[in-house]
């Protein structure tokens, strides 16, 4: 579903147990927005095929951005406490 998401250009590898890493050159924040509104439609298209009931399955993304000077890992960190804050949203109900 993921890879369906992403350009060809992009790096879809897995980070951990049921966490993905997507890089992607040359991108933006409104970019990624809409990398991430595309995984969640095509979510929302699979959970309706499949007539899972509410609230189905869903994922919780991060995003950050690397720019010059930054340590990678440190960015890795970054979308992770993004995709952790996006998580307690949906906890919360807010997401």
């Amino acid at each position: 579903m993921i890879d369906g998401s992403i350009r060809s250009s992009d790096l879809l590898v897995r980070f951990g147990g049921d966490e993905f890493l997507v890089t992607t050159l040359e991108t933006d924040l409104k970019e990624c927005e809409n990398l991430i509104s595309r995984i969640n439609n095509l979510l929302a298209d699979w959970n309706r095929a499949h007539r899972f009931p509410d609230p189905g399955l869903s994922v919780s993304i991060g995003c950050a951005i690397f720019e010059k000077g930054k340590d990678l890992m440190d960015v890795i960190r970054e979308a992770d406490a993004s995709m952790y804050r996006n998580k307690a949203k949906k906890l919360e109900g807010v997401g």
